[in-house]
C-alpha cells in the first residue's frame, strides 16, 4: 500500500523522513489486519520454488524508482545490507532461493485469501509446483475441504528437476568501504556463498556456527566485545537455500577500532576453520539448539513455516521429529570438518560502511585484498 501510494506520487518520497515512512507502513498493517486478522486460528503458508531472486531484484528496483534509497539509505545498516547482498547472496544462488508466504487468519477469512490468491498470483511464476501448509484448530477432513473449495481451482504440474547447482567459483577476498562521511561508528560484513539446504552435513554446519558466531557465548561475540570491547555485539548465521547460499559475519564498532575490529573477526574466522570447536564448547551448543527448538514449533504460525520448509526444501516428512537427534549426535570432528569444508574467510567479501577518510588508511594496511571506496 505504501508503495503503491509512492507510485502515484512519486515526488512524496524524495522527501519522506524514515519516521513517516515507517507510518505508512504501520498504517498498511493496520488496514491489513482489518481483512486478515492475526488470531489464534488458522495459519496458513504457501510455499513456492525459484522466485525469491527476480522478486528481490524487481522490488530493490521498484524502490529506488520511487525515491525509497533517499528515505531510508542514511541508515548504515541498509548501506551495508544492500552491498553485502548483492557482493554475496544474489550473485551465488542463482534463481532457486525458494519463497514461503504466510497468513494468520481468523475463521472464515479462508474466501478473503482465496479471492486474493487468484488475483495476485497470476502470471508467468510457476505457483503450479507450490505447496500448501495449515496448521490450527482444525482436523484433517475440514482441511481437505477449505482447500478443495477455495483453492480448488488451482492446477498443479508436474516438479521440474533442476539439476544440482554447481558450486560458485572461488573468488579473492576483496574489500569493500562504502563512504558515509562524518560517520561515528562502522558496520561490518563478512561473507561468502554457502551450500544449499539438505547437505549431509547440514546440522553439524548449524552446531559449528553456534560456537562461532551463533550465541551470546560464542567466540566472536566474547572476542569482539567481552575481551576487546570493540562491539555490543559479533555475530554468524549461515543463510541456507534451496539451490545455494550464504554465510555472512556481521557487526558495528565505533570508527576509530573499526581496522583493529576487522582484523580481529579474520583472525577469529581462521583460527576456527582451523580449529575447529572444542569439546566443551560443542556441548553447549548441541544443549543451546536442543533447548530452543519446542521455541520453534510454540505457535501455529510457526508450526506452520516448520511444515512450508519441508516442501520448499524437499525435507522428508520426520525431519522436524528427528531434529534433536541429530543435533546431539553431532561430534567434535563431525562439527571440525564442516567449518574447514564451508567456512572460507580467504574468499570472502568485506563490507565496510563509515567514514573512509578516516578508516581507508588503516583497512588497507591489514592486507585482507583490494580496498575500494563507494559513495553510498
Amino acid at each position: 500500500r505504501a508503495l503503491a501510494r509512492g507510485g502515484q506520487d512519486p515526488d512524496r518520497y524524495e522527501v519522506l523522513s524514515g519516521r513517516e515512512f515507517l507510518e505508512d507502513i504501520n498504517q498498511a498493517l493496520i488496514a491489513a489486519r482489518l481483512v486478515t486478522t492475526a488470531i489464534a486460528g488458522m495459519a496458513l503458508v504457501v510455499g513456492a520454488v525459484g522466485v525469491l531472486n527476480t522478486m528481490l531484484i524487481s522490488v530493490r528496483q521498484r524502490i529506488w524508482e520511487i525515491g525509497l534509497r533517499k528515505a531510508l539509505g542514511a541508515r548504515p545498516m541498509a548501506i551495508v545490507s544492500q552491498f553485502v547482498t548483492e557482493a554475496v547472496f544474489l550473485s551465488c544462488c542463482g534463481g532457486g532461493l525458494g519463497l514461503a508466504l504466510g497468513w494468520g487468519l481468523a475463521r472464515g477469512g479462508e474466501a478473503v485469501l482465496s479471492g486474493w490468491l487468484g488475483t495476485s498470483m497470476a502470471g508467468p511464476t510457476d505457483w503450479g509446483s507450490a505447496g500448501l501448509a495449515l496448521a490450527g484448530d482444525l482436523s484433517a477432513a475440514e482441511a481437505s475441504e477449505l482447500a478443495a473449495r477455495h483453492l480448488g481451482g488451482w492446477e498443479g504440474t508436474d516438479a521440474v528437476a533442476r539439476p544440482a547447482p554447481a558450486p560458485p567459483p572461488p573468488t579473492p577476498r576483496r574489500v569493500t568501504i562504502v563512504d558515509r562521511p562524518g560517520s561515528v561508528q562502522s558496520e561490518i560484513r563478512i561473507g561468502h556463498a554457502a551450500p544449499p539446504r539438505g547437505r549431509p552435513d547440514e546440522t553439524a554446519l548449524r552446531v559449528a556456527n553456534i560456537v562461532l558466531g551463533g550465541a551470546f557465548t560464542s567466540r566472536l561475540n566474547l572476542s569482539l566485545r567481552e575481551r576487546h570491547g570493540f562491539t555490543y555485539g559479533a555475530h554468524s548465521r549461515f543463510e541456507l537455500r534451496r539451490e545455494g547460499g550464504a554465510f555472512v559475519l556481521a557487526t558495528a564498532v565505533g570508527t576509530a577500532v573499526t581496522a583493529p575490529a576487522l582484523a580481529e573477526a579474520a583472525a577469529v574466522l581462521e583460527r576456527f576453520r582451523e580449529e575447529g570447536p572444542t569439546g566443551e564448547e560443542l556441548a553447549r551448543a548441541r544443549d543451546f539448539l536442543s533447548g530452543i527448538f519446542p521455541l520453534r514449533m510454540e505457535t501455529t504460525v510457526r508450526i506452520a513455516h516448520r511444515l512450508a520448509d519441508l516442501v520448499l526444501f524437499g525435507l522428508p516428512d520426520d525431519h522436524h521429529h528427528t531434529e534433536r537427534d541429530r543435533i546431539r549426535a553431532v561430534g567434535v570432528a563431525e562439527a571440525a570438518a564442516a567449518a574447514r569444508r564451508h567456512i572460507r574467510p580467504e574468499e570472502a567479501a568485506v563490507v565496510v560502511v563509515g567514514d573512509a577518510g578516516r578508516i581507508r588508511a588503516e583497512v588497507e594496511a591489514l592486507g585482507l585484498g583490494p580496498v575500494e571506496v563507494v559513495a553510498r
